[in-house]
């Protein structure tokens, strides 16, 4: 695999006070740790086929997966004629959900440059609790400013007590939350007709998030009409990604490359 070099920190948003502010730190695998302060790292095809995404890491609100759950998916993107911007958000320390600001911000400056990069359709995509912010994007943003599309690999969902990957729910709200707090922030239970055309795809034996979340999510969508495409893979656990060592790698990116081309 090539190593493409991105337009880099196209903006950085995030804490001004020095004072708050933590020094990142790459880890070995290529995880970031410590993000106070947001950038959007814009990889361009050489060939666009009109559609981009912004794509989210996940990594449990510790830590952002950047290369497992970002870069190593550029390529494949690239040739497919997408352009892939991946999104370094703030992580939540129970002091707000600035990764809200922080995706609205991409989408905005992305849509704003739709001709620089060349593409008419703009989707999120995500990651385990970077699903869940591709997800809250589709399903709560105001509908003249949700995605186009989204595509969320074993997503994060609901913060429901028996359905919510608990350490990601700590870092946003501490360990009590509230029931009407659960039920504002539990995704599966604002679908409307206006989420858009949505791919998923996950492992039966999932033990970090339970499927039950992407289980839920995907019958609202049925409920609301929402053109939805689900893939259950027998094993392979969490956190795949564009890993060649998932079994299942060649049929998941395969029905992906077709969900695209029907867009």
């Amino acid at each position: 695999m090539r190593n493409k070099k991105p337009q880099l920190d196209i903006w950085v948003r995030g804490e001004k006070d020095r004072s708050l502010l933590r020094q990142e730190k790459r880890l070995a695998n290529g995880a970031i740790t410590n993000v106070t302060q947001s950038s959007l790292y814009v990889y361009p095809p050489r060939r666009s086929r009109g559609r981009a995404i912004i794509l989210c890491p996940g990594g449990g609100f510790k830590q952002i997966n950047f290369k497992e759950e970002g870069t190593d998916f550029v390529d494949w993107f690239n040739r497919q004629g997408v352009t892939v911007a991946i999104l370094k958000y703030q992580l939540p320390e129970e002091n707000g959900l600035f990764f809200e600001e922080d995706l609205k911000a991409a989408m905005d400056f992305m849509r704003s440059n739709s001709k620089r990069f060349r593409f008419k359709k703009l989707g999120v995509m995500g990651c385990s609790v970077g699903g869940y912010l591709a997800a809250t994007a589709a399903t709560k943003f105001p509908k003249n400013e949700r995605p186009d599309f989204q595509i969320l690999l074993y997503p994060v969902i609901s913060m429901e007590q028996d359905l919510a990957h608990l350490p990601s729910r700590t870092k946003m709200f501490g360990r009590q939350v509230t029931y009407s707090t659960s039920n504002q922030y539990s995704l599966e239970m604002h679908v409307d007709k206006d989420v858009p055309p949505t791919f998923i795809a996950l492992t039966a034996d999932d033990k970090e998030v339970t499927p039950l979340n992407s289980l839920m999510y995907y019958t609202g969508l049925l409920n609301a009409g929402v053109s939805a495409s689900l893939h259950i893979y027998p094993d392979g656990g969490h956190g795949f990604g564009f890993s060649n060592s998932f079994e299942y790698k060649k049929l998941w990116t395969g029905e992906l490359r077709k969900w695209l081309n029907s867009l």
